[in-house]
């Protein structure tokens, strides 16, 4: 598996999705599968060293519980969860 550094501008991000640009529509499908049970600010890298089967993710930062049990990680930008797949996509 390739070495995943921190990226400029990734640093606020709590959740990070590497993947190949090949693997963009599922990538994001993923995340809206796991939308329901886990939220925060959310980084999609495309980088090509990751071969098309693989979907790597990152968690990072102090989650905090909500009484439905579902995770949110407050990072620079609390309480603006991704919802349906969304994320900020680094190429």
């Amino acid at each position: 598996m390739p070495e995943t550094k921190p990226l400029p501008g990734a640093v606020a991000a709590d959740i990070l999705l590497y993947t190949r640009k090949e693997n963009r529509e599922i990538a994001h499908r993923f995340l809206a599968a796991i939308s329901p049970y886990i939220s925060g600010e959310i980084l999609l890298v495309f980088d090509e060293r990751f071969t098309l089967d693989r979907l790597h993710l990152v968690i990072r930062g102090t989650p905090r519980f909500k009484s439905d049990g579902s995770v949110v990680f407050p990072g620079e930008s609390a309480g603006q969860a991704q919802a349906e797949g969304g994320a900020t996509e680094v190429k």
